[in-house]
């Protein structure tokens, strides 16, 4: 079961000020005797520490046979999120859709050593060795990855498709200061060992918080993990909350262009042809819930405080209800002309506008309303 493999996971260090030391991937490479192991000799088999430590700690190992060749493995171990979690999906194919490009492969050199592995043994007559070394690019030109070709031609299909994944693991976890590559090498191994099926979305967000992984998804939204502030990736952890029945209950959805994704955009709800932009926290009525009525949003000035919600036309659609900021500050419109985000939306059953109300009416609770635009019942 998933939830034992995580007593391994030794914490990994989360830096809010981000490090700019590369990291990368190492292999176990093992020779005839120590003798041959210290001379260098040409190794009898090399394989990445990721394997090595799966099957050692977890009888763990590749299932990636089905694809023939190496971009097909990479694939298919990404393919393995898209159940329980599309966007990292989308965002590790976009990164492997540059990753030659972005590769440097050389020939007779030995790669600096990255300590960030932190493992906690190699077989005897083994060593350690650097096969790649990840970082973002200072000057136009520059690789983000530097592999060794030597090493990398003596990996199987399975372990170059496995290295080319970890490194767009680290690509992610780097961005949101994880600093050893423990997690990296954990995940990569749900992935090629094909171990994430029939999680539930509790289950993996607890596994998402154990590997330090930014965001996971829910509720047709990406939801932060990492919460951050002006000039820092991450400032505090973003747990979401479930109901005792493992529903999702309060969560905080991913504002724009975070360190990890510069791509992702300002995220959006439908409902009825409109579109309702959200980010911040967010809180989520029961599924089982009879109340016909639509709850109204409560606005707070803080941008984080209570989330961010943008109007597109008059009427507003969320998934449960929302404690959310009007924003009238952008190009959009927001209905009626409101400049006071200190005011509140009245929404119908059916979603459509009735009226703005004052701070004070149902103040820090979630107003029920009758078809009339009245208000039904306050919850605090």
């Amino acid at each position: 079961m998933i939830s034992l493999f995580f007593a391994f996971l030794s914490s990994p260090t989360f830096a809010f000020e981000g490090h700019h030391v590369g990291n990368g991937g190492d292999v176990v490479a093992c020779y005839e005797n120590a003798a041959a192991a210290l001379a260098g000799e040409t190794p009898k088999s090399v394989e990445l520490l990721d394997f090595q430590e799966a099957r050692e700690f977890r009888h763990l190992s590749p299932d990636l046979s089905s694809a023939s060749d190496v971009d097909g493995k990479v694939h298919l171990s990404l393919s393995r999120l898209h159940q329980i979690n599309p966007s990292r999906e989308a965002r590790y194919e976009r990164f492997f859709s540059t990753f030659y490009q972005d590769a440097m492969f050389v020939n007779g050199k030995n790669l600096t050593d990255i300590p960030d592995s932190e493992h906690l043994f190699i077989e005897k007559n083994c060593r350690l060795i650097q096969i790649a070394i990840q970082e973002t690019p200072r000057f136009q030109g520059d690789p983000r990855y530097v592999t060794d070709r030597d090493l990398w031609n003596l990996l199987s299909g399975d372990g170059k498709a496995s290295l080319i994944v970890h490194e767009l693991i680290w690509r992610e976890l780097r961005e949101a200061s994880v600093e050893n590559s423990i997690p990296v090498r954990y995940l990569n191994s749900l992935l090629f060992a094909d171990r994430l099926k029939g999680l539930s979305l509790k289950a993996f967000v607890d596994l998402a918080v154990a590997l330090h992984l930014p965001d996971y998804d829910a509720e047709g939204l990406i939801m932060a993990l990492c919460r951050p502030s002006a000039d820092k990736a991450c400032v505090e952890l973003a747990k979401p909350i479930f109901r005792d029945d493992n529903h999702l209950w309060a969560a905080f959805v991913e504002p724009s262009a975070p360190a990890w994704d510069s791509t992702l955009k300002v995220q959006s709800l439908k409902w009825q042809g409109q579109s309702v932009r959200v980010a911040g926290p967010i809180r989520f009525a029961p599924p089982e819930s009879k109340n016909s009525a639509k709850p109204l949003t409560v606005i707070l000035a803080s941008p984080y405080g209570s989330g961010a919600l943008s109007v597109a036309g008059q009427e507003v659609r969320f998934q449960g209800y929302a404690w959310a900021q009007l924003d009238c500050r952008k190009d959009w419109s927001c209905a009626q002309n409101v400049k006071d985000s200190q005011h509140r939306l009245l929404f119908s059953a059916q979603g459509s506008l009735l009226s703005l109300t004052s701070p004070q009416q149902c103040e820090g609770g979630v107003a029920f309303l009758k078809e009339t635009g009245a208000v039904e019942s306050c919850q605090k």
